[in-house]
């Protein structure tokens, strides 16, 4: 006996069923991708300004302690040092060329004081005995 096979072709109606069928998968993977293609620059994004916000917090840091051994070097060698102290080695693009730091000296004390640009509040004070700093060979 022969085997009979039988061979069974689609209508046309079901081959459309089956290219819609696939173009809706195809349809929802491409907007999965670009949803999880979005998250991932939206998270690279933050995690870029993350950094870059430490970083501005750090260089504040850094410019201020400057400021501050600045003017301490001055009281170090004059203990009635009082005026406003630059960091004249700021390039002019910087973010913080218009940093200075204070000094105002009583006589007694010399009260420092880091403003970032002029009107900021302190970024940071201290308050030191001039005569503590006062190093040899300096005027007396």
């Amino acid at each position: 006996m022969h085997s009979v096979r039988f061979h069974h072709h689609a209508t046309k109606s079901q081959m459309n069923h089956r290219r819609g069928s696939a173009l809706l998968v195809c349809t929802f993977a491409a907007v999965a991708l670009s949803l999880s293609s979005l998250a991932i620059i939206r998270s690279s994004r933050v995690a870029v300004l993350r950094v870059d916000s430490l970083r501005c917090h750090f260089e504040t840091k850094h410019v201020a302690h400057g400021l501050v051994q600045n003017a301490i070097a001055h009281l170090q060698y004059d203990p009635n040092f009082h005026s406003n102290v630059v960091d004249t080695t700021l390039k002019k693009s910087s973010p913080y060329r218009e940093a200075y730091c204070s000094v105002v000296n009583d006589g007694t004390t010399a009260n420092i004081a880091v403003f970032m640009y002029p009107g900021a509040p302190a970024f940071h004070s201290i308050v030191v005995d001039p005569d503590d700093l006062k190093l040899d060979g300096g005027p007396d």
